[in-house]
C-alpha cells in the first residue's frame, strides 16, 4: 500500500530508496546513483516490471505479482532516466 497513487520522484522515494538508499544497505543491493552498466528506459522498465534474476530485486508490475500499474511504471522509468546516471563512469 505505500505505493498507491504515487508516481515519479515520490514513488522512487517510497519504492526504491527503502532498499537502494538505506544507510545500512546490504552489499548486494546496488547503489542506483552509480551506473555499472548502460541503463536506458528499456533497462529500467525490465528491472522494475520483472525484477532481476538471481538478485533480491522483486518484480513490481501488477502482472508479475507486484503493486505498480502501467502508469506508475512509466512515471518511474521517466524519473530514473532523467535523474540517474545512464553510463558507467569513465575509468581513469
Amino acid at each position: 500500500t505505500p505505493t498507491i497513487g504515487k508516481k515519479g520522484a515520490e514513488l522512487f522515494s517510497t519504492a526504491c530508496l527503502i532498499c537502494h538508499g538505506a544507510a545500512h544497505r546490504a552489499s548486494m543491493v546496488p547503489d542506483l546513483f552509480v551506473a555499472k552498466e548502460k541503463r536506458d528506459a528499456a533497462y529500467w522498465e525490465k528491472a522494475i516490471r520483472e525484477g532481476r534474476d538471481k538478485t533480491l530485486m522483486p518484480a513490481f508490475a501488477k502482472d508479475h505479482g507486484g503493486s505498480l500499474d502501467e502508469e506508475q511504471i512509466g512515471s518511474l522509468v521517466d524519473f530514473l532516466v532523467a535523474n540517474l546516471p545512464s553510463e558507467p563512469a569513465a575509468k581513469k
